[in-house]
């Protein structure tokens, strides 16, 4: 590896762990270390418990969007602690490339790594990303932390109602107003999920293949 990752543009990152997962917080620390992400930037924020996995997903998640907003960071970078890196020298000038292009544009909201639906190719590394899944590695800018409070809020009341988690999951009731704010992801996306045993469905989970998916799989879905 010979490139110098850029890590400028992101104020924090705030890694989602639970207490007794002692085993994936010495993982996602490594994955900090590995990619050379800057030690003073990094907080360590504690899964908060509730209900159903679901639940306890979104309460964490909206938890360290107000903690983001009381600090009045610039923005925030949320990894989930089962995120894994990659760290060829294509992926960090990707990176690099792509945290260039956010500063000169307004956004929202932005993926390291998701899983792509629908997407609007700005260029082949860099998409308007109007459909994606999973929340385990995204940026939030400061001016956005209120809207995406409220739309998290709104995930969590509808779960502990009983609502659908298909529906109102927090990457479910993001869709909503990813499809019309400006939301930007890198293309190829620079990680994905660990396999191991999932602490929201209680059962191992592979999910490698939705983070690889290509761009004209993407387009059956109405990228372009």
């Amino acid at each position: 590896m010979n490139g110098n990752w850029n890590w400028s543009l992101v104020d924090k990152v705030v890694y989602i762990n639970l207490k007794e997962r002692t085993d994936r917080n010495e993982q996602i620390k490594k994955e900090l270390e590995k990619v050379c992400f800057p030690p003073e930037k990094i907080i360590r924020f504690e899964a908060i418990r509730s209900g159903s996995g679901f639940i306890g997903c979104a309460k964490s998640h909206l938890a360290v969007l107000k903690m983001a907003q009381e600090n009045n960071w610039k923005n925030i970078l949320v990894l989930e602690d089962d995120m894994i890196f990659d760290d060829d020298d294509e992926t960090i000038i990707r990176t690099n490339k792509f945290f260039s292009k956010l500063n000169s544009i307004r956004w929202d909201a932005a993926f390291l790594s998701a899983s792509y639906y629908i997407v609007n190719a700005i260029d082949e590394n860099f998409f308007k990303v109007n459909f994606a899944y999973l929340a385990n590695s995204y940026l939030v800018n400061n001016h956005y932390y209120e809207k995406l409070i409220n739309n998290y809020t709104e995930s969590v009341q509808r779960l502990t109602n009983g609502e659908s988690s298909s529906e109102f999951g927090l990457d479910s009731n993001w869709l909503k107003i990813m499809e019309i704010d400006n939301w930007y992801g890198v293309y190829p996306v620079i990680g994905y999920q660990r396999t191991d045993i999932s602490d929201i469905e209680y059962k191992e989970i592979d999910r490698t293949h939705q983070f690889t998916r290509t761009f004209d799989e993407m387009k059956e879905y109405g990228s372009k």
